[in-house]
């Protein structure tokens, strides 16, 4: 879990120092007897977006920043740790972490996804987003089927029964965007949009009217996204 990747800082610092440190909702922060100690307390905004009303919003930005946007087919995990690594090398926690850690990270949380550990991954709604000429990869869509008993709670560990084994192929929960990124190189640009667009169509066409998704507390710039696009934020915040 993305929770794993949260490291502790314990250091000595000086109290006016202490009262300059810039605070993140991602942390406690603690000073006693000379030395600071900030310590992990993620939370998480929980989202939703009716599809019914989706209207696409990406077709002269992928000609104008000549991408393309496809299924995830045979896309691998490791064909994603570069741009994953891009996307979040500046965001909580990855900015904490050494490269060699994010690597591991990148590693752990795309193969816990694509291994269903999430919930079960339904590859047909995910895609992946190329430079039309290079053909690299810039970024993607991972979606996760969630259960459909009780929205508000949503949170993995607490399920109440086992996924059936062919959730993907039918209607069984609710498609969660687990992962959404764009390669830092090219972010800003509404590329974002582009996955979005792609993935809410193949949702549309599977019968699904709506897409949940979760964000860090703090991550400002995850939740303008989400409000720009249409997402509604739901009634309450969850701790991990």
């Amino acid at each position: 879990m993305l929770n794993d990747w949260f490291q502790d800082i314990n250091c000595e610092m000086s109290w006016a120092t202490f009262q300059k440190l810039p605070r993140h909702p991602a942390f406690r922060y603690e000073y006693l007897s000379g030395r600071c100690r900030v310590t992990p307390r993620p939370q998480y905004y929980h989202a939703r977006l009716p599809l019914e009303s989706w209207e696409p919003i990406s077709k002269d930005i992928v000609e104008r920043e000549a991408v393309v946007v496809k299924p995830l087919s045979e896309v691998t995990c490791d064909d994603l740790h570069d741009s994953f690594i891009q996307a979040f090398a500046r965001t909580v926690p990855f900015h904490q972490l050494s490269e060699a850690e994010r690597q591991r990270a990148a590693a752990e949380l795309i193969e816990r996804t694509f291994s269903g550990s999430d919930g079960p991954f339904h590859r047909d709604s995910s895609h992946v987003l190329r430079d039309r000429h290079s053909r690299d990869i810039l970024g993607a869509s991972l979606i996760t089927l969630l259960p459909s008993e009780d929205l508000e709670h949503f949170d993995h560990p607490g399920w109440r029964t086992s996924p059936p084994t062919d959730a993907a192929e039918t209607d069984w929960g609710f498609p969660h965007l687990t992962w959404i990124f764009v390669a830092s190189s090219r972010q800003r640009r509404g590329l974002s949009s582009c996955l979005l667009d792609a993935t809410v169509s193949a949702l549309k066409d599977r019968g699904d009217k709506t897409l949940l998704s979760t964000f860090l507390l703090g991550h400002d710039q995850s939740l303008l996204w989400h409000w720009k696009m249409g997402f509604q934020l739901m009634s309450h915040v969850s701790s991990a």
